[in-house]
């Protein structure tokens, strides 16, 4: 029953991961212009806020992606989804691969589910070496 939305759900999953990093590419290539001109502290927290702000958009894209799967029945669900705002919810967990597991995949929305971990862990980890390389100067002990 599941097996033929499979291939379809790792095609949906790549265009989503490729959404997530290229919009993650074009906000640090335009902070990294941008920071320039900050000196210190205020660009750290410029840099952590503009990140937050990015993560929480690449998790939207990943909830929207879940959100229109559940139109279609095929491509299975996520167990004990009750709102729509279950869907960041579940999003947000998956990202950042703190996994609950009160929310949990069922059929083929489950490769979206792993492809989206992997992203995260990528993406977190690239914010944190920009972070490292924008500190302020001067704090390299």
């Amino acid at each position: 029953m599941f097996d033929t939305y499979y291939p379809l759900a790792c095609l949906i999953a790549f265009i989503a991961s490729i959404v997530s990093v290229g919009l993650h590419y074009e906000i640090l290539e335009t902070l990294n212009r941008r920071l320039a001109r900050f000196f210190g502290r205020l660009r750290v927290l410029i840099t952590l806020l503009c990140l937050m702000v990015l993560h929480m958009l690449e998790i939207g894209v990943f909830a929207l992606v879940y959100w229109l799967m559940s139109f279609e029945p095929e491509f299975g669900e996520i167990a004990a989804i009750e709102s729509n705002y279950d869907f960041l919810y579940y999003s947000s967990i998956v990202y950042t691969t703190v996994g609950f597991g009160d929310l949990y995949p069922i059929g083929p929305v489950r490769i979206v589910t792993a492809i989206e971990s992997l992203i995260g862990l990528v993406l977190i980890t690239w914010s944190a070496t920009f972070i490292f390389i924008h500190r302020p100067i001067g704090t390299e002990e």
